[in-house]
């Protein structure tokens, strides 16, 4: 009787061991989906998400459970990450306290085994990003990449140092979304009202490479693949009285374009809502958001005529009243 008592004890100590080694292992077993979003977000979760909301998003679509290590992180991990076999990677999610959501880091491990070594996993990566995002908008010494996405930076980081040297990072960054205060303020690339013509046109020269069109009061000019967006030409049209009072932006959507109209506009409905909070006016595919300085108005059409205007947003600076 006395073994008995002694050995049930034993037999469930083995059982809780057995079972926390196996969730353990479980855990590191799922084979996360490394698709590229399109919109510059992770599997396209808004920047200023609450830590909360993200876990519970985890949970839904990515089908694992996070682990809560300190209160600014969530922490994923997958030993087969993007069907690579022994490729184990991090998903670390890092948040403000009072801004959430703010950073994605993915750490992605080599392993020589398997024929997936730093400089590999590095040229997969490269070639993954810039198909979607089109060439780095800078790159540092063949160690760090980024993209300008409509929606952030993605950043692609190599090591090189003893204590990080295996490992590549890839990196969703909200930095170019929350970007200036010009954007909070409701500027079109960040230039304030009253900016000068010549101001202007050479900003919008040096910032995309075009030709700049000048008459006396408007400065236009035609961008392909806008934001290194493939596939999306923008109309870009500004207007000037005593210096610039408005930016109407006229996008057209390839066939051949990463993007749908209806990704496209909710890019845009995401970003805004972000630095703006709701629209002030919605209906029929027609938004309205309001700044501290202006307005912004955002017209989609689903079905447009070829070449016609797929999309049009219009930057206006807020009426003077006496």
């Amino acid at each position: 009787m006395k073994l008995k008592r002694l050995i049930l004890p034993l037999i469930i100590c083995f059982m809780i061991i057995g079972g926390s080694r196996y969730l353990r292992d479980k855990s590191y077993e799922y084979n996360l989906d490394a698709s590229i979003d399109k919109s510059g977000l992770f599997h396209n979760i808004a920047w200023g998400t609450s830590r909360d909301e993200v876990k519970k998003i985890f949970k839904k679509e990515i089908k694992i459970k996070p682990r809560v290590y300190q209160k600014e992180h969530l922490t994923m991990r997958a030993r087969y990450y993007d069907s690579m076999k022994d490729v184990r990677a991090d998903i670390v999610a890092f948040f403000d306290k009072n801004a959430g959501l703010k950073d994605v880091g993915i750490y992605i491990f080599e392993n020589e085994g398997t024929g997936y070594d730093v400089d590999t996993l590095k040229d997969k990566y490269i070639k993954k990003l810039t198909e979607v995002y089109g060439s780095p908008s800078s790159e540092f010494d063949e160690h760090d990449y980024e993209w300008q996405t409509i929606n952030g930076a993605v950043q692609l980081k190599v090591w090189d140092d003893e204590e990080k040297y295996n490992q590549i990072g890839i990196f969703y960054s909200s930095e170019y979304s929350k970007c200036t205060k010009g954007d909070r303020k409701g500027y079109f690339n960040s230039t304030s009202w009253g900016t000068s013509k010549d101001v202007f046109a050479e900003r919008m020269e040096e910032k995309y490479g075009t030709y700049i069109n000048q008459s006396e009061k408007v400065v236009d000019t035609e961008i392909k693949d806008y934001m290194n967006l493939k596939g999306i030409d923008a109309s870009v049209t500004a207007f000037f009285d005593n210096g610039l009072y408005q930016v109407d932006c006229a996008y057209v959507i390839q066939n051949e374009a990463h993007y749908s109209v209806k990704e496209f506009k909710n890019i845009y409905i995401t970003k805004f809502n972000y630095l703006y909070s709701k629209p002030t006016y919605e209906a029929y595919d027609q938004y309205r958001w309001e700044t501290s300085e202006g307005t912004i108005n955002m017209m989609v059409y689903n079905n447009a005529a070829s070449g016609e205007p797929d999309v049009e947003i219009s930057y206006s600076k807020k009426e003077e009243r006496n």
